[in-house]
């Protein structure tokens, strides 16, 4: 069994930078989780970044007008548009709370924007990248919602919507997907099983060697073997707590934490 497969866009030995769950709100200011994630973005020049994947759900709620977009955004779209100008690649993977990801992120950030999960090689090593959500089989509340999410005549039928309103609406609309995908504590656990058995099974049945998602908020490092081959899950946590990433370099993929004074390496999280 096997994937489609894109070539790597990026250069070899460069580093790669992969997040996920910021899940910026949206508010009449930006916000200090807001903040501290340009921050991050801003130190990703220095280490020689050629390309950062966001794992979906950056936004708590995000819905593309065709001349309007959000102000409470601005300050972090503006900084994502400075990395691609200064030739960054930038990668969007739907999430849960921004199934509307399309043309504005494309043509003025820059994102190349992936509706659905990727396969693709990086320095010739198979990696699949998805947020994670709809993995839970016995979630049919959830996959209901997505379907009706993605429906085109509901998608041109809120476009109609006052901006102003539509923020509100949003709101509401990404309280029921939380409650949808069940963000307690013991819903969590269960998604994040969920991503996790669907990624060893992955692992094991497919061409991939590493697989790294988002969506459960619970960072994890993990290791199989597969007929010899060592194998690994990475989920990279959230940006509401626990300020996770991964960062693969020369090789070598490590789950870090990002601090206001710098950037700490989890314990036994490298990657050889």
């Amino acid at each position: 069994m096997g994937f489609p497969r894109t070539g790597s866009r990026s250069q070899t030995g460069s580093r790669r930078v992969f997040f996920s769950d910021a899940h910026l709100a949206l508010e009449s200011r930006e916000s200090d989780r807001s903040v501290k994630l340009r921050r991050f973005l801003a130190t990703l020049p220095d280490k020689d970044v050629s390309d950062l994947y966001i794992l979906g759900d950056l936004f708590d709620f995000w819905f593309e007008y065709r001349t309007a977009i959000f102000s409470a955004y601005f300050p972090v779209l503006r900084t994502l548009a400075r990395l691609s100008e200064s030739g960054m690649r930038l990668h969007y993977i739907v999430g849960n709370h921004d199934y509307w990801a399309g043309t504005f992120l494309h043509d003025a950030i820059g994102f190349t924007i992936h509706k659905e999960a990727v396969a693709l090689d990086i320095d010739g090593t198979p990696f699949y990248l998805c947020h994670g959500d709809g993995l839970n089989r016995r979630d049919y509340g959830y996959r209901a919602f997505r379907r009706i999410a993605q429906w085109k005549p509901a998608i041109a039928l809120f476009r109609t919507i006052h901006p102003d309103l539509a923020l509100r609406l949003g709101k509401m609309v990404s309280g029921l997907s939380r409650q949808l995908v069940n963000a307690e504590t013991p819903g969590r656990l269960r998604e994040a099983e969920a991503v996790r058995q669907y990624a060893l099974r992955t692992l094991r049945d497919c061409n991939v060697d590493i697989f790294i998602a988002g969506h459960c908020h619970i960072p994890a490092d993990e290791r199989i073997e597969v007929n010899g081959c060592t194998k690994r899950y990475v989920n990279v946590g959230d940006w509401l707590t626990h300020f996770t990433y991964a960062e693969l370099s020369e090789g070598h993929l490590a789950l870090k934490r990002f601090t206001d004074q710098d950037e700490i390496t989890e314990p036994n999280s490298t990657l050889g």
